[in-house]
């Protein structure tokens, strides 16, 4: 079943067909609260975010959603236009049981499981063995990056630098096949 829509560009409105939660997106990505749209939007309507004001923007925290990191980044279209990065969350690095071994953990032991998941443990000896005495750094969420109808990216290079995967609709008329290649 459909939790949540990400709502890109606009045309489509589901509303009057099924119940769908949407995510709200504010009309700005600055810090200052700068509307995106701004007196010289883009489009031939004038309703599409500017690209100046894209270019300075920064990506739009939306929350943790089936838990992973949402962010919007602000595209330039004709029409108000979002991007999304996806992003899991960071991971226990690898365990040492080695080192668990040394600080009395035994082999083969449930308590391995535990501490690579993160938790400490108790020994029958009343020591407290951390995960941080065990594990590796981090293993970092990998990050996918769904991109659409946009004529300008930019605002979207440098969150999705590192991404696992960018998904980028880049469609070309024939005449400026020159220009995709």
């Amino acid at each position: 079943m459909v939790e949540t829509v990400f709502r890109t560009s606009g045309g489509w409105f589901p509303e009057d067909a099924f119940k769908l939660e949407f995510l709200e997106i504010p009309n700005t990505g600055t810090a200052e609260g700068e509307d995106l749209v701004g007196p010289h939007g883009s489009g031939p309507r004038g309703t599409g975010f500017d690209p100046e004001r894209c270019k300075r923007s920064a990506a739009v925290e939306l929350g943790v959603k089936a838990g992973l990191r949402i962010r919007a980044v602000p595209l330039v279209h004709s029409v108000p236009d979002w991007g999304y990065l996806l992003t899991e969350p960071d991971r226990p690095g690898a365990l040492d049981a080695t080192k668990a071994q040394k600080l009395g953990v035994p082999k083969g032991s449930p308590l391995l499981g535990q501490l690579k998941r993160g938790r400490p443990v108790t020994l029958a000896d009343g020591t407290v063995v951390s995960p941080e005495e065990v594990l590796g750094p981090p293993i970092p969420g990998r990050t996918i990056a769904v991109l659409q109808d946009t004529s300008d990216a930019c605002a979207a290079v440098e969150p999705c630098r590192g991404a696992a995967c960018v998904v980028h609709e880049a469609t070309f008329e024939e005449c400026m096949e020159r220009e995709a290649i």
